[in-house]
């Protein structure tokens, strides 16, 4: 129940760090629903990340669980809060940033505990 709760909140804060910095990048402004749904977002994401400690499955599928219920958690808070168009070109453009800032976050990650 503890690493559930640690994962959480380090998913929580790394999606409000990430957020933190687009937003200064982009003037954007945000709402009260918009920050509820990073929490979430971040929450979910650092959930997920508790398949690592699943030994029988393997690194490559694990890394495809956390990936795609990642993916899919910030699609729904995406649609939920209207921050992308029903459209492919921002859906595919916006997944595509996301996996790349998953996966080298993932490699920081992997580094830091191979060491």
């Amino acid at each position: 129940m503890k690493q559930m709760l640690l994962t959480m909140l380090q998913g929580i804060g790394f999606s409000s760090g990430i957020t933190l910095v687009f937003i200064a990048a982009n003037h954007m402004d945000i709402g009260f629903s918009d920050v509820i749904g990073i929490y979430f977002f971040g929450a979910i994401s650092g959930l997920l990340s508790i398949i690592y400690s699943v030994d029988r499955i393997p690194l490559p599928l694990q890394l495809f669980i956390h990936l795609f219920g990642s993916v899919v958690s910030f699609l729904t808070v995406a649609y939920l809060n209207q921050w992308l168009p029903l459209e492919v070109a921002p859906l595919v453009s916006s997944i595509i940033i996301f996996v790349i800032i998953f996966l080298i976050i993932w490699a920081l990650f992997l580094i830091s505990n191979i060491q």
